[in-house]
């Protein structure tokens, strides 16, 4: 069983996602995420809180999780797994420097940091579990960062961070009783004149 997210990443060759990466290997994939959309099998209720049973995955992905987590701890060091590999695409290095004009459409560098984690065969699971537990009731009570105020705007980059404003229709404003014009009246049968009638 492999778990993972409904990440979609894009490139030359169209949209590419967990589930068509691994489609040409034998595994079970689930994918859960915060949201429904493509490729998710099971939706979180609670941001950090997997909706599957504890140690039914051999392989874990996340991806582009890290920077949307306000709770980022080291998590080789809190969880108790062997960090085999950690990197972050960076762009070129120039020097000293890092050349962020060689981003390109050829080499897009996303920023974007890549942890390998391990389980260790001996692992503290009861440990860990009085450790995660609490933790994670916290995290999820407390939820996301939707409830910190952001920051003022810096010049030049006054939407930095912020969303689009909503288009509001614009509304016409209600005329008063004396605006409205009197409907028209369809005359009754009394009221409606003779007809003359010809034989023929």
């Amino acid at each position: 069983m492999s778990y993972g997210g409904s990440s979609t990443y894009g490139n030359e060759s169209g949209p590419r996602t967990h589930r068509a990466l691994l489609a040409g290997h034998r595994i079970d994939y689930f994918g859960v995420d915060v949201r429904d959309g493509p490729n998710v099998d099971a939706v979180m209720t609670n941001p950090y809180r997997i909706p599957a049973r504890s140690n039914s995955a051999d392989v874990v992905l996340s991806g582009q999780g890290f920077e949307h987590i306000p709770f980022f701890r080291a998590l080789a060091a809190h969880s108790r797994l062997e960090l085999r590999e950690a990197c972050t695409d960076f762009p070129p290095q120039k020097g000293i420097w890092r050349d962020y004009r060689a981003i390109d459409g050829k080499a897009a560098c996303w920023g974007d940091s890549v942890g390998v984690f391990r389980k260790p065969q001996r692992y503290p699971r009861l440990t860990m579990f009085a450790v995660r537990e609490p933790a994670v009731w916290w995290a999820n009570r407390v939820g996301g960062v939707d409830g910190i105020p952001l920051p003022r705007p810096v010049d030049g980059r006054e939407r930095c961070g912020r969303p689009e404003p909503a288009v509001v229709p614009e509304r016409t404003p209600t005329p008063t009783p004396e605006q409205v014009p009197a409907p028209e009246r369809t005359p009754t049968p009394e009221q409606a004149p003779a007809r003359a009638e010809s034989a023929g």
